[in-house]
C-alpha cells in the first residue's frame, strides 16, 4: 500500500474529505470523466494524539453556533473564521481526541467477527495502520512531524518506503485469503491492496514481498466470482489500456455495459459502519470511529476508464463501438451504485452526440440528488454527536440500498419533493457551490 497516501494530506484536507463523507459527491459534479484514480487515498496519519478519554463532552451549547462556530462531538465547541476551516479543525479534533480509543475499538470489533467481510476489513484496517505507523516512525527519525516531512523529497520517500514495506505483511495475507474465498468483495478487497502496492512500487522503482501473492490474483477471477457486475471488467479495461491492447479494451468496454451492475464494492467497506458494536462506544469515540474508518474505505481506487469517453467520440462512427458506448452510459448512469459515475456517464453522453437538452436534464436531476445528499453537510450542527450518528447510519445502509446512489434516490423519495421542487433544490446547491468556490478563491488570493 502506499504509505505516502495513508500518511500524507488526510487531516490537512479534512474539508475535503468531510465532503466525501457525506455522500462522496466532490468532483463528481465535473463533466469531464474522472481518471481511474478518481478517489485518493486518504486514511489518516496523525501525529501522536492526546490520550483518550471515555468522558464525552456536551454534545450542544446553550445556544446555536453561528456560522464560524460549531459544536464538535466529543470535544466541544470549534471556532474559526470561516465555517469550512471550523469543519476542517472540527474533523481533526476528532481525530486526535479519540484516536487511540477508535483504534483500539475498530481492531478489536472487526478481528472478533465471524464474518469473512469483517476479517477482511480487519486486514485493510491492520495494513492501514502498520504503515502509518511506521511512516510516522520514519518522519521522526528525520527530525520532522508528518506535515513537514511531506514536504520534504529525501524524508518524503524515507517514509513511502517504510509504510509501504510495513504494510506488505497484511497485504500478503489478504491476497492469499482471497485466493480461495467465493466472496467476491473479499477478492476485490484484496486486488484493490495489490494494486495499491503495485503503483507504490513501480512508482519508487523497488520490489514487494508482495508481489508472489497478488500474482495469483486476476480481474478475470473477480469476474467470474461476480459475473453480474461490472466493476471487473471496468478493472480488465484499465489493464488493457495500460498495456495498449486495443482489442482487449473493447472486449472488456462490451462485456462491462452488458452488466446487470456497476457496484464498486464500497458499499461492503461502508458496511463495517453498522455493526452493532460500535453503538456501544461513547459518542466521541464513535464519531472517530467513522472518520477513521471512511478515510482507509476512500482510499480503496475506483476503476473508471476516463478515457473511455474519448474512445466513445473516436469511434462513434462506428456501429459496434456506438453500441458498447451507449450500454456504457446507461450503465453509469441508471445501475452504477456511485454517484460519480453519473457525471461519467453524461461525459460519454456527450461525447456520442447526445443532445444539450437531454444532457442539461440529466444534469438538472443528478444536480437535485447531490442537493439531496448535502443536506447532513449543510446542517447547522454537521459534527455533533447527532449529525455524526445520522451520518454513519446513512453510510452503512449503503450495504443494503444499492450503494450511494440508492441511498442518495431512497433519500430523495422519502424527501417528498417532487421532481420540479428536486430540479429547484439543485439549481441552489449548484449555485451555492459556484459561490463557495468563488469566495474560496477570493480568501486564498487575499492571504
Amino acid at each position: 500500500m502506499n504509505g505516502e497516501r495513508l500518511v500524507a494530506a488526510a487531516l490537512a484536507a479534512l474539508l475535503a474529505l468531510t465532503v466525501w463523507m457525506v455522500w462522496r459527491i466532490g468532483d463528481a459534479t465535473h463533466e469531464a470523466a474522472p481518471t481511474a484514480e478518481t478517489r485518493t487515498a486518504s486514511a489518516a496519519g496523525a501525529d501522536p494524539p492526546a490520550a483518550a478519554s471515555s468522558r464525552v463532552p456536551p454534545d450542544a451549547a446553550a445556544q446555536a453556533p453561528s456560522a464560524d462556530e460549531l459544536v464538535v462531538c466529543g470535544v466541544g465547541t470549534v471556532r474559526a473564521r470561516h465555517r469550512d476551516d471550523a469543519l476542517a479543525q472540527g474533523w481533526q479534533r476528532i481525530a486526535e481526541r479519540h484516536a487511540d480509543a477508535a483504534r483500539d475499538a475498530l481492531m478489536l470489533g472487526l478481528a472478533m467477527s465471524g464474518d469473512e467481510r469483517q476479517r477482511a476489513a480487519a486486514t485493510i484496517w491492520s495494513a492501514a495502520q502498520a504503515s502509518r505507523t511506521a511512516a510516522a516512525r520514519s518522519a521522526a527519525r528525520h527530525g520532522l512531524d508528518r506535515d513537514r516531512c511531506a514536504e520534504v523529497p529525501a524524508c518524503r520517500e524515507s517514509a513511502r518506503a517504510d509504510g509501504d514495506e510495513a504494510a506488505d505483511t497484511h497485504v500478503r495475507a489478504l491476497a492469499r485469503s482471497a485466493a480461495s474465498t467465493r466472496d467476491p468483495h473479499v477478492y476485490a478487497f484484496a486486488l484493490g491492496l495489490c494494486r495499491a502496492r503495485a503503483s507504490a512500487v513501480s512508482a519508487a522503482s523497488a520490489t514487494s514481498a508482495a508481489s508472489a501473492e497478488c500474482a495469483m490474483l486476476s480481474t478475470a477471477q473477480w469476474a467470474r466470482l461476480d459475473p453480474d457486475n461490472a466493476a471487473p471488467w471496468l478493472a480488465a479495461a484499465r489493464e488493457a489500456a495500460e498495456r495498449r491492447d486495443d482489442a482487449a479494451y473493447a472486449e472488456a468496454i462490451h462485456r462491462a455495459a452488458g452488466a446487470r451492475v456497476l457496484d464498486d464494492g464500497l458499499g461492503a467497506l461502508f458496511g463495517v459502519l453498522g455493526q452493532p458494536w460500535i453503538e456501544a462506544l461513547p459518542a466521541g469515540v464513535r464519531a472517530a470511529v467513522t472518520a477513521q474508518w471512511l478515510e482507509v474505505a476512500l482510499g480503496f481506487p475506483l476503476d473508471v476508464p476516463g478515457h473511455a469517453p474519448a474512445w466513445c467520440r473516436d469511434g462513434a462512427a462506428d456501429a459496434n463501438r456506438r453500441q458498447s458506448c451507449e450500454g456504457l452510459a446507461a450503465l453509469f448512469l441508471e445501475r452504477s451504485t456511485s454517484m460519480v459515475h453519473l457525471a461519467v456517464g453524461r461525459s460519454i453522453g456527450r461525447a456520442l452526440g447526445w443532445s444539450d437538452e437531454r444532457l442539461a436534464a440529466l444534469r438538472q436531476q443528478h444536480d437535485g440528488l447531490h442537493a439531496i445528499a448535502s443536506d447532513t453537510q449543510d446542517a447547522a450542527d454537521p459534527l455533533s454527536c447527532e449529525r455524526l450518528d445520522e451520518l454513519r447510519h446513512r453510510v452503512a445502509a449503503r450495504e443494503h440500498l444499492g450503494g450511494e446512489v440508492g441511498s442518495v434516490r431512497d433519500a430523495a423519495r422519502r424527501s417528498g419533493l417532487d421532481s420540479d421542487a428536486l430540479a429547484a433544490r439543485g439549481r441552489a446547491w449548484r449555485d451555492d457551490r459556484a459561490a463557495a468556490a468563488q469566495a474560496a478563491a477570493s480568501a486564498a488570493g487575499a492571504r
